[in-house]
């Protein structure tokens, strides 16, 4: 059965020959920069964290950040200044991932699953919806808390 993203149909939204050319035509689009490396480096840090993996440092935060910096195509210009300012943040966010979970779940929590993937029905379609859920975490009171991190250049508020 064919699917579709919330990314996909974003772009359909936005415009529907962008779409046709890159889902359709198969045309790489949108390759990535500093921002989203940056992102998929701390992404991986949380869910590591989050899976108890208490090894996760700094350091392995650059080892993921580089990587996907690697990964860019050559075509991106990128921005030393702030390559390096991001890893200054990073030393700041990450001795907090685990402070921060423990003042919002006080009572304790439970890892469900982490990058948990749906693939749901689109009810009177032949599409199911595709997505990932960053994180399911249960607390004692038998809540079920959906996790989805984000980072940002201009950072977040708790009602974000």
């Amino acid at each position: 059965m064919s699917h579709i993203s919330f990314s996909e149909l974003k772009n359909w939204n936005f415009c529907p020959f962008y779409h046709k050319l890159t889902y359709i035509d198969k045309i790489k689009g949108f390759q990535g920069n500093e921002y989203t490396a940056f992102g998929t480096a701390i992404h991986t840090i949380c869910e590591n964290k989050l899976n108890k993996d208490k090894g996760q440092s700094f350091d392995d935060f650059m080892d993921f950040f580089i990587k996907q910096i690697a990964r860019l195509p050559e075509t991106v210009e990128l921005d030393e200044n702030l390559i390096a300012k991001m890893g200054e943040q990073a030393q700041d966010i990450i001795p907090e991932i685990e402070p921060a979970l423990d003042r919002y779940f006080p009572q304790g929590y439970e890892v469900v699953a982490t990058e948990e993937s749906l693939m749901e029905p689109i009810e009177g379609s032949e599409y199911n919806f595709k997505g990932y859920i960053d994180a399911v975490v249960k607390t004692p009171d038998g809540k079920i808390h959906i996790i989805d991190w984000k980072t940002c250049s201009w950072g977040w508020d708790a009602r974000r």
